[in-house]
């Protein structure tokens, strides 16, 4: 669907390398609040990924349509690659009412 999402939402992909501990915001998934999302709403998600390592991001549920920029047509994709040291968004249609895991 093309249209402009309702909110933002940043995510800071953080975590300890060396013991491989991911993190969000600098908050162990256990630990987290939940992300609460509205039926029928789109979300855009800006991922900053801190660390020196590939962070896969991946909602349950739903599918993500990565934005490539440039205008270029925006793949739907199920997991989202934030490579080290990068920034990348993402969209979701949210068209699946529950609760479902981020990771």
């Amino acid at each position: 669907e093309d249209r402009e999402p309702t909110r933002e939402i940043e995510m800071r992909l953080t975590g300890n390398m060396e013991r491989y501990e991911w993190s969000i915001n600098g908050v162990k998934y256990e630990d987290a609040d939940p992300v609460v999302l509205q039926y029928g709403e789109r979300v855009r998600f800006k991922f900053v990924n801190e660390t020196m390592m590939t962070h896969p991001m991946h909602l349950h549920g739903m599918w993500s349509i990565l934005d490539v920029g440039a205008d270029k047509w925006n793949p739907i994709k199920h997991v989202i690659s934030v490579a080290p040291a990068t920034t990348v968004y993402m969209e979701t249609e949210v068209d699946a009412p529950g609760q479902w895991a981020f990771h």
